[in-house]
């Protein structure tokens, strides 16, 4: 549904007295669904929606065919000699080859969409930005390779993309790959003796031998010539996939207190890699779709490898799009700009539920057996077969369903307005995986109203789970923020102002490293955002989100300073007794109202004695 209609419902809600006093999900969702909006008539608004988006978002011709005539009116006015613009020609052709190949529809025309790599290939050779041009010729003969067999390519335009490539090849000092072009060149010549004259003048076999002596010759005569590795060859080598990784070292406890937690089962030096995952979901912001691969997450710089069906996405090449198109992306291609108005939280349950089906993960998260599936079952079975995504079996997917499925969602302690806005953009969620999975949720009412229940349940266990990943400048100030990401261990670590471990996001992986040395038995923390240089009220303010009060050393010490009573359950010793805060953020969260910051037990008759100190 539209924003606008989606914010009248969510304010005639909130200001529902009705509504308010429901206490569960379904309730709240049955009133919805039955007293605001009619769920076969949102369903109707919200396919004409996709099916809206999804033409605006998908490839076309034309424009494709537009920005190639800008480009190409760029790249003549080069070829004019004009030399006082060359370089910012050959910038603004860059630009527009690269936008046609975004709105490239690739079976329309795949020659056109190597040719626009080709150019491309050109443009970075005159910037000598050889690393690009060799990149993007490349890209030119993977397409001709994987999608044009029915395509009737010429083979002289196979030639001439090869010979680029050569010539990138030598520029870059890659002696060997060029000589196996070359030698690749040859057989082909050997092997197709039909090829017309004109085919065979763009060159000829003794020309290919020519230049491959050249190169013969130029290594022998410099010894000393260290041939470099492409950067292709070297993200060739063998990945080593794994979900996480932990030290040794590590140990995770159960606490009636705290939960599950990292501890250090002994002394742990300071600047150790104590912790790796790959987070289970990752959601790119909109201002990095462009930027980052949607598969392996790194910088794209140089390369531009576009879904073949939508605009929306970017990768590093024709392997990262098929394998995440594979996952879940064919699911929300040419829509992720409608989950994403709903809220990131809403993506990764979108994705979470698509990979495995929706019906799969219904059946995972009610059944029985869940009840008593535990983080220890997890680590157990994971560590039996870890693999790439791509390798799982079904019952290895499931297994990490079922991990996501058992992360605290603090389902019952949450706000009005919250209790408004999850269910609203539960059962929009809903209905798109409705849609798009064919579902016919309407058929039966108790399975709708469970199956939404179960969306609802998981966008809260995201929000209290994700990790936010950033990216800052050389002074360390927030530059942006570039995605949240979902762990299923990583998840498990507690929070402090004074962490003593420092977490960061790179190649794909989260990983944890100490900033000092940590004692043995000594919790093992990060920062959920909140650092010591902030004013307390302002911490606890941002951890009330979190439905926990910190009870760092800073906070403590804080809280002692301000208001606060001595709690009656920690001893009989008023210096070991732990804060109680009164007139702070903290008690604007009723969970947290009246609980002690140091055994987090509540004083039952909190409000009462407050009352009685301010009547003294």
């Amino acid at each position: 549904m539209q924003s606008s209609s989606r914010n009248e419902i969510l304010n005639k809600l909130y200001k529902c007295n009705d509504y308010a006093e429901l206490k569960t999900n379904k309730a709240r969702i049955d009133y919805l669904l039955t007293k605001v909006i009619d769920y076969d008539q949102a369903k109707s608004v919200l396919k004409s929606n996709i099916d809206n988006v999804r033409q605006k978002n998908g490839k076309n011709l034309v424009l494709a065919k537009e920005c190639k005539i800008v480009a190409d009116f760029y790249l003549q006015q080069v070829s004019l000699g004009k030399i006082d613009h060359k370089y910012k020609n050959l910038q603004h052709a860059l630009e527009y080859y690269t936008r046609a190949i975004l709105y490239m529809p690739l079976f329309e025309d795949v020659q056109m969409f190597a040719r626009l790599y080709a150019r491309k290939c050109q443009v970075h050779l005159q910037l000598d930005e050889n690393e690009s041009a060799l990149y993007s010729i490349r890209m030119a003969l993977d397409i001709l390779k994987t999608y044009g067999q029915n395509d009737c390519v010429p083979m002289s335009t196979i030639m001439n993309y090869t010979i680029l490539q050569v010539n990138c090849l030598k520029i870059l000092s890659h002696y060997t790959e060029a000589i196996e072009m070359i030698d690749e060149m040859l057989m082909k010549l050997a092997k197709f003796p039909e090829l017309s004259s004109e085919e065979r003048q763009i060159v000829s076999t003794d020309e290919l031998m020519k230049m491959k002596e050249n190169i013969q010759q130029f290594i022998s005569k410099n010894n000393d010539v260290k041939e470099t590795v492409t950067a292709a060859a070297a993200e060739q080598q063998p990945n080593d996939y794994f979900n996480y990784r932990i030290d040794h070292r590590c140990l995770i406890r159960q606490s009636p207190v705290v939960g599950r937690h990292f501890i250090a089962k002994y002394e742990i030096p300071e600047k150790t890699c104590i912790y790796q995952e790959k987070p289970y979901s990752i959601v790119i912001e909109q201002d990095y779709l462009h930027k980052k691969c949607s598969t392996c997450f790194k910088e794209l710089k140089y390369k531009f490898f576009p879904c073949l069906y939508c605009t929306e996405i970017v990768f590093c090449d024709r392997q990262c799009f098929e394998q995440l198109y594979n996952l879940y992306h064919h699911y929300e291609c040419g829509i992720m700009s409608i989950l994403k108005s709903l809220t990131s939280a809403a993506v990764h349950v979108f994705r979470m539920v698509s990979r495995i089906s929706p019906i799969v993960a219904y059946q995972t998260e009610t059944s029985v057996a869940l009840e008593d599936y535990s983080i220890d079952d997890f680590i157990q079975e994971s560590n039996q077969r870890l693999v790439h995504e791509k390798d799982k079996t079904m019952d290895e997917k499931i297994r990490a369903y079922k991990m996501s499925s058992i992360l605290w969602h603090h389902n019952t302690k949450h706000s009005q307005w919250s209790n408004v806005h999850h269910i609203v953009v539960g059962v929009e969620t809903a209905i798109i995986l409705d849609l798009v999975h064919n579902m016919s949720l309407n058929k039966s009412k108790e399975f709708m109203l469970n199956f939404i229940d179960m969306v609802v349940v998981g966008i809260r266990r995201i929000i209290f789970n994700v990790f936010g990943w950033h990216e800052y400048n050389e002074d360390w100030s927030l530059r942006g923020h570039i995605a949240n990401c979902q762990c299923l261990i990583g998840s498990l670590v507690n929070h402090s102002c004074v962490p003593n471990t420092n977490w960061e996001f790179k190649n794909g992986q989260i990983s944890l490293t100490t900033n000092r040395m940590i004692k043995k038995g000594e919790e093992i923390t990060i920062t959920y955002g909140p650092n010591k240089d902030m004013p307390y009220d302002r911490r606890q303010e941002r951890l009330n989100h979190y439905f926990f009060a910190c009870r760092c050393q800073a906070c403590l010490k804080d809280a002692l300073c301000g208001y606060a009573l001595r709690c009656i359950h920690c001893g009989d010793d008023d210096d070991n007794n732990g804060p109680v805060p009164f007139n702070v953020p903290l008690n604007n969260e009723p969970v947290l109202s009246g609980q002690c910051l140091l055994c987090f037990k509540n004083i039952q008759i909190f409000n009462q004695t407050l009352m009685n100190i301010k009547n003294v």
